[in-house]
C-alpha cells in the first residue's frame, strides 16, 4: 500500500501542477498559481480528480441451493 500511495500522490501534485500552469498561462499571468487557488477550489470547482486508489473488488460467492 505505501508504493502505490507515493506514486499516486506524485501524479496527483503533477497533474495539479500541470492544471494551474495551464490556468495562468491562458489568463496571461507568471507563475503557476499556487496562491491564487486553493485545493479545494480546483478539485471541487474546477472537477479535477482526487479519487487516486487502488480498489480490490471480491466477488460474492454464489448462494447454495
Amino acid at each position: 500500500m505505501g508504493n502505490s500511495t507515493s506514486t499516486f500522490n506524485k501524479v496527483r501534485n503533477y497533474l495539479e501542477m500541470k492544471v494551474r500552469r495551464f490556468v495562468m498561462r491562458r489568463k496571461k499571468l507568471k507563475g503557476f498559481g499556487w496562491r491564487k487557488w486553493s485545493r479545494e477550489e480546483i478539485y471541487g470547482k474546477w472537477g479535477l480528480f482526487n479519487d487516486y486508489q487502488i480498489r480490490y473488488v471480491h466477488p460474492k460467492a454464489n448462494p447454495g441451493r
